[in-house]
């Protein structure tokens, strides 16, 4: 079976002052890059040698593409690839706009989407359900390509939880929003016959978390 290491870019400047971010693209604070090298190292140091990774998957959006052509550096010869599908959830609306703003601005539609999370359209945007039937096209691909390999997917808050999502189906539609994907660590999804096993793997020190 597939075996999934999710990996989110590091801090941007909108992660920072808890500004919506889509698919804008920013580039990288300094936190930013820092966490970028400690996710590379701490992946290259942590792959199992009988797992060796095969495939490198990235959002297009420059800050995620950034770790991703990083850790090829490491992986001489390794797949790697660009995909729009796994690109950020599309906020519509919201992007751009400081959260507060948003709360005071367009209180109704706020509270609405905060009351359905999962299923609210953000309007001109995209919903985590949209979003879950984008990334599990991207899902299957990957699985068929590799049904029994390695494989690293970088990307962004909405989309990993997205991804989780369709990886371990038990997961309740309503907590897919809810999952908190940190910038300092990632997530190993290794498949197994019965079900998903969900580590996390970093320091965990992830200080201010935008609110996709």
């Amino acid at each position: 079976m597939t075996i999934f290491y999710l990996a989110r870019h590091g801090e941007v400047p909108s992660n920072r002052d808890v500004i919506y971010i889509g698919q804008r693209e920013e580039d990288l604070t300094e936190r930013g890059v820092q966490q970028t090298t400690s996710i590379a190292d701490m992946l290259i140091a942590d792959m199992p040698k009988n797992e060796p990774l095969v495939a490198i998957y990235s959002s297009p959006l420059r800050r995620a593409a950034y770790l991703g052509l990083e850790l090829a550096k490491h992986f001489p010869g390794i797949e790697f690839s660009a995909d729009p599908r796994i690109t950020e959830l599309h906020l519509g609306m919201f992007d751009g706009r400081y959260e507060a703003d948003v709360r005071r601005e367009d209180e109704e539609l706020y509270f609405k989407r905060q009351a359905d999370k999962y299923g609210f359209v953000i309007p001109g945007g995209e919903s985590y359900r949209m979003l879950e039937e984008r990334v599990q096209f991207f899902v299957r691909d990957v699985r068929q390509a590799h049904p029994r390999d390695s494989v690293c997917v970088v990307s962004h808050q909405g989309t990993i939880r997205a991804l989780i999502g369709v990886i371990d189906p038990t997961i309740p539609k309503e907590h897919v929003p809810c999952l908190i994907i940190p910038q300092d660590a990632y997530i190993k999804l290794t498949e197994t016959g019965t079900g998903v096993i969900r580590r996390v793997i970093g320091d965990l020190q992830t200080g201010l978390e935008d609110s996709l």
